[in-house]
């Protein structure tokens, strides 16, 4: 794996600087003058937008691809209009969230749901493939309670007379994924009680031993700081839902999605739990938690 990552971090610039030359010679011999486009890159406020929309933005930059950077959106809402408006080009976004968005149905696989979600997407935008990241919805546990009721699956938390799940306020509602799916698919009743609004709030109550357990992210850095252990989702009943680039026009040019496809490759659900540990314990921002694991790609030939 590591030789894998160091390959890919290698063709970073170097795949990316051959094309660019071809390009330019051929403009050259044709006395056409070469401007690449300008690929005006944004998120949202969330700590994992910010993160990633820097890795992707770094990663263009470092490798020649022109860009511009967009201040922050409000929230989700607010960054799919600056994208219909035409004035964004770029930012992360998951699969899930996605076709919840435009109302579509959630595919089993990531294969289906990447085709739903570029059939609903207004003109100009487009997905082209995914990282390996997910943010599919996960059931975590306290140490204690993995014990006293032997706990490795969500069948066993199923069957677990007085064990008590915690989670979001949302969850309870939520169209992607919510606690009826979950109960369900499980075909039991959890004693449920919402615990605050964040995967921070869920973690905290399952710390305090309010609850046993708790669904959080699988991205939720809490996981590794609070020493929180995931029960297998087995009767998957939560949705895959993968981190996926989503591109307006200039993003779609050949130099842009050969450094986004690589990147893809090399992001993984542990790797950016890690830097999201990093920036929440060591207080690195998103631009230098960025800026760090791209050169640790490029240092580990």
């Amino acid at each position: 794996m590591t030789s894998t990552r160091a390959a890919l971090a290698l063709t970073l610039v170097g795949a990316l600087a051959l094309t660019a030359c071809g390009s330019d010679d051929d403009a050259a011999q044709a006395g056409t003058p070469v401007v690449s486009p300008t690929v005006v890159v944004g998120h949202t406020a969330d700590p994992l937008s910010h993160l990633l929309g820097e890795i992707y933005g770094q990663g263009m930059e470092n490798s020649g691809v022109r860009v511009a950077r967009k201040d922050a959106s409000a929230g989700l809402d607010a960054m799919h209009a600056a994208f219909d408006a035409g004035t964004l080009h770029f930012a992360p976004e998951s699969t899930v969230s996605l076709l919840t968005r435009y109302g579509a149905e959630v595919p089993d696989t990531i294969n289906d749901q990447l085709t739903a979600i570029n059939e609903v997407l207004p003109e100009g935008q487009s997905v082209q493939a995914v990282a390996s990241v997910f943010v599919t919805r996960t059931v975590v546990c306290s140490g204690e309670a993995i014990e006293q009721f032997e706990l490795s699956s969500v069948s066993d938390l199923a069957g677990a007379d007085g064990a008590t799940l915690g989670g979001p306020s949302s969850f309870e509602t939520d169209p992607s994924f919510s606690l009826a799916d979950l109960e369900a698919a499980y075909e039991t009743e959890f004693a449920f009680t919402a615990s605050g609004d964040t995967d921070a709030d869920v973690a905290a109550a399952i710390s305090a031993g309010d609850v046993d357990c708790g669904v959080v992210s699988s991205l939720a850095p809490e996981i590794t700081i609070d020493g929180l252990l995931p029960l297998v989702d087995d009767e998957a009943a939560a949705p895959q839902d993968a981190i996926v680039p989503l591109l307006g026009v200039p993003a779609t040019s050949p130099e842009a999605t050969a450094v986004i496809g690589q990147l893809n490759a090399l992001l993984t659900t542990d790797v950016v739990r890690a830097l999201l540990v990093k920036m929440q314990v060591n207080g690195d921002s998103p631009e230098l938690a960025a800026k760090t694991f791209l050169a640790s790609q490029s240092s580990s030939q």
